[in-house]
């Protein structure tokens, strides 16, 4: 059964600490009311069921002798039929009591002390944490980030953004979350929440892999090779030109890696995992990335660049918004200087029968915004032509054709 009793009075409460009464900043009285209606209450106009209407009508005419209330009946059904119910401001500490609720502005303060530690941080979190105590101060509403009645979440969620900003190895997310919580599942119970806020106070390129670039994965990661090149690994040496295909090293298998030979014309890396088994060139070392890099795959190609920086380095990745961001990414991150690879005009027009159309809005709007920005000027003259013909390629359609 329904408790009519802390329905209507947690519902008069919500209402009263979202108004400028609540705040003292009301110029004018105002009546704090719930009206009555089917929408919310559609047991109480039930003639099938009249009894619902009797127990709700007995209920608050209890809650008016206690004077918590004040009921306004309909014209004519005084008795019989309420209109709305008002609260009576002058008992709502009483009221807060009788429900053991704590106010609004109680849950408030303590989420600000919670908040306050993250204000010094050396990283978005500072930012982040500085926003939601300001709007708290101004009895603005956090909602679209924190709980403000759950602060042991809020606790485990700033503690854990903390921790992921702070990552600098790659770990697979379940270890993350034993290591954090001893718990391989709580860290899924508030990842939406993570985020949220890595999304909008962050500055990263790949949204759909936000955690990776952090190096929170679903699983290890591995950089896959092929081509031309000497590594050592422990006691054991690997020659990729004895091999058949390509190989792959994992996270653990990188940091032990060490570079002993690249006799070869350039280093390449490639965005798509189709375009790099299609790809074959005796005297290259060839490098899938598999999109946005993280840190494993920093940690390689630094290693590789630092081996010997004469070698021309090279990326190639699709003709597209993303391409480009991966490019822009991928040199900021590392320091190497890359050279894009076929993500010219020259190879857009070449291809352009096998082009895609760009038909969103936003899309263009995307790539209106990178003309004027200087980071990309390498492919301003691609991207002049791609918005005026409305068109991106894919870089398997090179391999293919």
């Amino acid at each position: 059964m329904k408790k009519y009793r802390e329905y209507f009075l947690n519902r008069l409460l919500d209402k009263y600490e979202k108004s400028l009464l609540y705040r003292g900043e009301n110029q004018v009285q105002i009546t704090i009311s719930l009206k009555f209606n089917r929408k919310i209450l559609p047991e109480y106009y039930d003639s099938l069921h009249y009894q619902y209407k009797e127990q709700i009508n007995e209920i608050v005419l209890h809650l008016e002798e206690k004077r918590f209330i004040d009921i306004i009946w309909e014209k004519y059904e005084e008795g019989n039929l309420i209109k709305q119910i008002n609260l009576n401001i002058r008992k709502v500490k009483d009221i807060y009591q009788l429900l053991n609720r704590k106010e609004k502005r109680e849950y408030e303060d303590e989420t600000i002390k919670i908040l306050k530690p993250y204000v010094n941080v050396k990283n978005y979190l500072s930012q982040f944490s500085q926003d939601m105590i300001t709007s708290l101060q101004r009895g603005q509403s956090v909602s679209k980030y924190l709980d403000i009645t759950n602060p042991k979440q809020t606790k485990n969620l700033l503690y854990t953004l903390d921790k992921v900003l702070k990552q600098k190895e790659e770990v697979a997310k379940r270890v993350f979350s034993i290591k954090l919580f001893n718990d391989s599942k709580y860290f899924e119970s508030i990842e939406n929440k993570v985020i949220k806020i890595m999304k909008d106070y962050g500055t990263y390129i790949d949204e759909e892999h936000i955690l990776s670039e952090e190096n929170i994965v679903r699983n290890p990661g591995f950089v896959y090779l092929k081509g031309k090149g000497r590594f050592r690994v422990g006691k054991e040496t690997i020659d990729l030109s004895l091999v058949h295909g390509e190989i792959a090293f994992c996270s653990h298998t990188i940091k032990e890696l060490e570079v002993i030979e690249l006799n070869l014309e350039k280093v390449i890396t490639i965005e798509n995992l189709t375009s790099f088994h299609q790809y074959q060139k005796e005297n290259e070392l060839i490098i899938y990335l598999g999109g946005f890099h993280n840190q494993i795959r920093a940690t390689f190609l630094k290693k590789i660049y630092d081996f010997n920086q004469n070698h021309h380095f090279y990326h190639w990745s699709d003709i597209d918004l993303g391409g480009f961001k991966i490019y822009h990414h991928l040199v900021k991150k590392t320091n190497i200087p890359f050279i894009p690879y076929l993500m010219d005009k020259q190879t857009l027009i070449k291809y352009e029968s096998y082009t895609m159309p760009i038909k969103s809005k936003s899309y263009l709007k995307a790539l209106k915004d990178l003309l004027n920005n200087d980071d990309y000027k390498l492919f301003k003259e691609v991207i002049s032509y791609m918005i005026n013909k409305k068109i991106r390629l894919e870089q398997e359609i090179i391999m293919v054709c």
